[in-house]
């Protein structure tokens, strides 16, 4: 073989490990890396994660159904939870961050027939996700909560949120009277409880999470702003 056509025979391996497809065969999802990670990569999504990602889901026929980009909020999920589709979780398996992958999910793996907003029963979903970083929790909070396994949070479970170390934290003496714990125990059940059957269901759940955050990180903004000042 010639020097140059080694060369040419580089190029073209380099090429088709770029634009490589992986598959699973036992779990039928796929996936395509878009970006590749950051260098030096020091850490690997691996199940159990607590992770910070931004997405875009759209349908086999392109049909877009979430944008966290659009919406300038990144999602945050534990790898293996419930909190999104098991293919989702399964597809970032292996990610290192600033590493953006296409994940193609079959129903089985995505919604099954469950009939989601702009989601058709049966749906292939197909999902561009990008790693933004590991968060130090490690529990999905909803999971810890739901003692007796129901996938609801009655009040006495919602109570037990705030001994919660990295919320009882953020609160302090302010949830240590039992007034006070009465309080917002009874704060955070009206704010998740959607449709009013005093409990609060996983979905219920993970929706006031993310407006948490949502605050959180206005909060933060408009702290910088001011510093700015």
């Amino acid at each position: 073989m010639t020097k140059s056509q080694g060369m040419l025979h580089l190029v073209l391996v380099l090429l088709l490990q770029s634009s490589a497809v992986f598959c699973n065969d036992q779990e039928d999802i796929s996936y395509k890396i878009i970006n590749p990670p950051h260098s030096g990569c020091e850490q690997e999504v691996k199940d159990g994660d607590n992770i910070q990602v931004n997405f875009i889901g759209t349908l086999k026929d392109g049909t877009e159904f979430v944008n966290t980009y659009a919406d300038d909020l990144p999602y945050y999920f534990v790898v293996g939870s419930k909190k999104v589709p098991k293919g989702l979780s399964q597809g970032t398996l292996g990610m290192c961050p600033g590493e953006i992958r296409e994940v193609n999910i079959p129903s089985h793996l995505g919604f099954g027939d469950e009939e989601k907003e702009n989601i058709p029963r049966g749906s292939w979903l197909v999902y561009e996700i990008e790693l933004i970083d590991f968060l130090e929790i490690k529990i999905d909070v909803f999971d810890t909560l739901d003692v007796d396994k129901n996938e609801q949070l009655n009040i006495e479970e919602v109570e037990q949120y705030f001994s919660l170390p990295e919320v009882s934290d953020v609160f302090g003496d302010v949830a240590s009277s039992e007034s006070s714990l009465s309080f917002l125990t009874q704060t955070l059940m009206n704010l998740g409880d959607e449709n009013g059957d005093d409990l609060i269901s996983r979905e219920e759940f993970y929706i006031l999470q993310d407006f948490k955050n949502q605050q959180q990180k206005e909060k933060e903004s408009m702290m910088e702003f001011r510093e700015d000042l």
